[in-house]
């Protein structure tokens, strides 16, 4: 599959709220930590045996849980000791939390997936034993099913060859659920060689489940990586018969129902994941903004609440949610433009329409207030694929000034690969970024024209007018 047509099916996967993560060893390393062959590389040392020529890495753990009397807590330390906490996880798992995933399965024992989605602000419930899967946590963002245990609890990772052989009997309810999302969702499988047991148990089941229409996941494959410099014809040789194991395998996949997007490196995946994210984050729109109350009686005040007004209908009107720090003028007419979108609906979905994270006045004590209040700008303007900028100005001492929070906003938002939308028009920060965006071509723009673009900063003949050019270039850019 390439990597257009992927990136596109699984943003719609996402946004239709069928999309599920499997995500393997492979990521984990990004992090500094280890292979499983990495993981025993000091087991193997102490068993005399070379790890190169042992296929079943599952029966070297085995032989080393035998040679220490039938005891796991040698083994439990080495694993515990293999994955200390970080600081930062990777990226790759930070644009993860941030995409609309429900649900998200690993094999590997580490903590990066908690780690990447405390980051994000995002609540997780941990799945590690049987008896927890069936106690639903309605209050998290997502579900996480570490279903080889996890290195909190190293005694009980799965990683000996008992473990797998004993796996249906001791944690079957994993299988079970597994299968079940397997067969009604859409994994992306990041990071795995498929040689895994577990997996290829679980593919098994779904050939007996859905032997001729399984349902399409997707895996993102390095290809063997080609030869550089001058090298032997045996080594040209090794490389062919590689290439060519690598597209059986790729080919073979598909009786699953799996689609491969293959890459030359890595590091293309968390390109590929921005792009789905813009791509779902795209039909959110947030509204940056401001403007000071004294002033909103007045005639300019009138006219930006007005315009804030409408873009809320506009959003409403493509379907699209909105995302707003829920400022006291332009955030508050902004929501009330969505609402009466809302409303105007048999049935009411607010979550899907809104998305409100007001500024606290009050920040946490364990924060210092310039480090709280970046991280917390740069969360909320990324839920959404365009930010659109309305006025812009606020009180300082006796003058008003340009709101510096909106610059910053509209910084985040460009520097991020979002979309920026700057209604010059209405004054402030928005007439600053319109005039800063004027040298940018059309594609810099989303596809805006010079002229459509110049329009924005613009006076027009009526507010309604004005808007109607809203909504055409809102529905150009996020189409």
């Amino acid at each position: 599959m390439d990597r257009r047509t992927f990136v596109h099916r699984y943003a719609e996967k996402l946004l239709e709220g069928t999309a599920s993560a499997f995500i393997g060893a492979g990521i984990s390393m990004a992090a500094g930590y280890p292979s499983w062959k990495g993981l025993l590389a000091e087991i193997a040392d102490e068993l005399d045996v070379d790890l190169n020529e042992e296929p079943d890495l599952a029966g070297v753990a085995q032989w080393y849980i035998n040679h220490q009397k039938r005891q796991r807590t040698q083994i439990g330390r080495v694993i515990a000791k293999a994955f200390p906490p970080v600081d930062v996880p990777p990226e790759t798992l930070r644009v993860m939390a941030r995409l609309p995933l429900r649900h998200v399965w690993t094999t590997n024992y580490d903590q990066l997936i908690e780690a990447a989605w405390e980051h994000a602000g995002k609540s997780l419930a941990i799945r590690t034993r049987p008896d927890q899967l069936s106690v639903p946590d309605p209050a998290s963002h997502t579900t996480l099913y570490k279903m080889h245990g996890s290195v909190e609890d190293p005694s009980e990772v799965v990683i000996a060859k008992e473990d797998y052989e004993l796996y249906r009997r001791e944690k079957g309810a994993f299988f079970h659920l597994l299968t079940g999302h397997a067969i009604g969702m859409s994994f992306l499988f990041l990071g795995f060689s498929f040689t895994d047991a577990n997996i290829s148990h679980l593919f098994g089941l779904l050939r007996e489940v859905l032997p001729s229409t399984p349902k399409e996941h997707y895996a993102i494959v390095k290809r063997p990586s080609p030869l550089i410099g001058r090298v032997t014809v045996k080594a040209k040789e090794r490389y062919r018969r590689e290439l060519s194991r690598h597209k059986h395998w790729v080919s073979d996949l598909q009786r699953y129902g799996i689609q491969c997007v293959e890459i030359d490196s890595y590091d293309e995946i968390c390109d590929i994941l921005k792009e789905i994210e813009r791509r779902v984050s795209r039909t959110s729109i947030f509204v940056s903004g401001s403007y000071p109350e004294a002033l909103a009686a007045e005639a300019d005040g009138q006219t930006v609440v007005e315009l804030a007004e409408g873009v809320g209908r506009i959003v409403g009107s493509l379907g699209y949610r909105l995302v707003s720090g829920f400022g006291l003028t332009v955030g508050s007419a902004a929501v009330a433009g969505r609402l009466s979108e809302v409303y105007k609906a048999r049935h009411v979905h607010l979550d899907s329409a809104l998305l409100l994270r007001p500024f606290p006045q009050n920040i946490p004590k364990v924060s210092k207030k310039d480090d709280f209040l970046a991280r917390y700008r740069e969360d909320l303007v990324l839920q959404g694929g365009v930010c659109v900028v309305i006025g812009g100005k606020k009180k300082d001492g006796r003058r008003y000034v340009t709101a510096t929070g909106v610059l910053e906003e509209a910084r985040i938002a460009r520097d991020s690969g979002r979309l920026v939308l700057p209604l010059g028009w209405s004054g402030g920060a928005a007439h600053e970024i319109w005039n800063e965006m004027l040298c940018l071509s059309p594609a810099g723009r989303g596809g805006i024209s010079d002229r459509d673009f110049r329009l924005l900063g613009e006076q027009p003949k009526t507010v309604e007018s004005y808007l109607a050019l809203v909504a055409r270039l809102l529905k150009k850019i996020t189409d």
